[in-house]
């Protein structure tokens, strides 16, 4: 297990070859992953990723099912070559883990609404960054790397979407809090509440 990134060995990848000598097929690794962060590295890092898929003859899946991942050696891809690509693969995720931070916020007043949950859903998928609600259905909680969660809100700012951080540079405490609980990404409306507290005017 390297830094949160669990590596395991399963079976050879079953690949055609019409040369005569046999060359042992890759044998496929499973890395562990959290699902908000896989939404954003392939996001974040595509421009690495479509390198690493071109070098080295491998498909990077640009979702998990579960918790785990595994890249996919393509027909021609070799042991060496395999075993690269998931090394580079290992070391971006990592790097990215590493740089990513969580802001917490909340809508200033239940005004336009509507247009307010409409903006944080284009936010979303413009900039490389995943949005979840937040357990208590209070707030929302953005997650990315620090460039990219400033540039999210500057975006918000310039379509006068009034919000109130709860976490981040206003309150002195960027850095990121693992949450693990399973929320669903980009889910911008809190799932199903009937609650009747006056939070949920602005965001439910």
């Amino acid at each position: 297990m390297q830094n949160g990134v669990r590596r395991q060995d399963q079976e050879p990848h079953k690949t055609q070859s019409s040369h005569a000598a046999y060359a042992p097929p890759p044998i496929i690794q499973y890395f562990e992953v959290e699902l908000k962060f896989i939404k954003v590295f392939v996001k974040a890092h595509k421009a690495e990723v479509d390198e690493i898929e071109s070098e080295y003859l491998v498909e990077v899946p640009r979702e998990a099912k579960g918790v785990k991942i595994s890249l996919i050696p393509k027909d021609g891809c070799s042991n060496e070559e395999y075993d690269k690509a998931c090394d580079l693969f290992i070391d971006l995720y990592q790097q990215m883990t590493q740089a990513m931070k969580m802001e917490r916020f909340s809508l200033k007043s239940g005004k336009n609404v509507v247009r307010a949950r409409s903006k944080i859903q284009e936010m979303s998928k413009m900039f490389p960054v995943c949005v979840e609600v937040s357990r208590d259905q209070r707030h929302w909680e953005l997650y990315g790397e620090e460039r990219h969660l400033e540039a999210a809100l500057e975006f918000l700012r310039k379509e006068e979407i009034e919000i109130k951080r709860e976490s981040g540079k206003e309150n002195g405490a960027g850095e990121f809090q693992d949450s693990r609980h399973d929320e669903e990404a980009m889910d911008v409306d809190p799932p199903g509440s009937q609650s009747k507290d006056p939070l949920e005017t602005y965001i439910g």
